[in-house]
């Protein structure tokens, strides 16, 4: 199958993980060889807002896809930085740790 893109990033908390967020990936799968979910809010500690350690996102999220789907699923963990230069950044870094230098990348998101 060819794909439009070799990688596309959705960013999202996914607190919780809904219908309108698998759905969202079941599309950039149809349109990319990977999909990789930035978590955001991934810091250690559990509060209201954030309730689910990033490690049980991924878990979540991955229980809703097939095997062979799971594989093309990539996740980086965005911690919260409060400074807007500095998350776009560390968004960049992150996404460059787990594509090679050349791939097509493209952004998705809901809307």
């Amino acid at each position: 199958m060819t794909y439009k893109f070799d990688y596309l990033v959705y960013i999202g908390r996914f607190q919780p993980f809904h219908l309108a967020h698998m759905q969202t990936i079941k599309i950039a799968l149809q349109q990319s060889h990977f999909v990789i979910l930035a978590l955001g809010s991934a810091q250690n500690e559990r509060n209201t807002k954030n309730p689910f350690l990033a490690s049980e996102r991924e878990q979540m999220i991955l229980s809703n896809f097939s095997a062979a789907d799971q594989k093309r699923i990539k996740f980086v963990h965005v911690i919260d930085v409060y400074n807007d230069a500095k998350w776009v950044e560390l968004v960049k870094s992150l996404v460059n740790g787990v594509v090679l230098d050349h791939d097509k990348i493209g952004l998705i998101g809901h809307f």
